[in-house]
């Protein structure tokens, strides 16, 4: 990925336009004979019910107890490499343009509009302290999984969680870690996140991060290691 002293597509230039023919409606294509849905290069959608995501809860806690939340965040691992690939293959399909070519405003945005239109949430990036302290944080508002979930009084972003570490390690080329900092519940509306080194995240992870505010989360993180 270009650093912010090397030349590349800017924010303005990642258009409307090649957004909206990449996550625009006639950009898919419905076979309701096979029960697909087909992006414009030929690449799967998937949509997720929240009848689906119940079931897949369910049965996840009745077969893996506790496990189901790395099973789920395994899945995350797996679906955000597709989800680079998949971005990767059609913004050069409409744009000439490789995801290596885009400045950081750029991918920040082209990530944010990818969550939005694929039904996860409203996804806000903020890079404040990624040069100065190697952090980057991530809100997600009305997720999908704490709505469907909201009986579940602990997180359960998992999915979500694996999919921003694989996307920001394929980006940084660095062997990242993810961490649920705070999730909506209980009239919450705003699950958040932070993405830093593994060594970092895991120091932090040995902390009662439940008892913390994410801004108090997000300091310890800073002074770590």
């Amino acid at each position: 990925m270009t650093t912010l002293n090397e030349p590349a597509v800017s924010a303005q230039q990642l258009s409307a336009q090649i957004l909206a023919t990449i996550f625009g409606e006639a950009a898919q294509n419905f076979d309701m004979t096979q029960g697909t849905v087909i992006g414009n290069t030929d690449v799967r959608v998937i949509y997720l019910s929240t009848d689906i995501i119940h079931a897949i809860y369910n049965t996840l806690t009745y077969e893996a107890g506790s496990a189901w939340a790395l099973i789920l965040k395994n899945c995350g691992l797996v679906w955000g490499k597709r989800v680079c690939a998949s971005l990767e293959k059609e913004l050069q399909a409409v744009g000439h343009q490789s995801l290596g070519g885009l400045c950081v405003d750029s991918y920040i945005d082209l990530l944010e509009v990818y969550f939005a239109n694929h039904g996860w949430g409203k996804m806000r990036f903020s890079l404040d302290d990624a040069q100065s302290h190697g952090v980057v944080r991530a809100s997600l508002t009305n997720s999908l999984f704490a709505h469907t979930l909201a009986e579940v009084f602990e997180p359960v972003d998992y999915m979500i969680a694996g999919m921003l570490q694989s996307i920001f390690s394929e980006i940084s080329g660095q062997d990242l870690q993810c961490l649920q900092i705070s999730y909506g519940y209980a009239g919450k509306s705003t699950s958040e996140f932070i993405i830093s080194g593994a060594a970092r995240i895991s120091a932090l992870e040995q902390l009662k991060i439940q008892d913390m505010s994410p801004n108090e989360a997000l300091d310890r993180l800073k002074i770590t290691q």
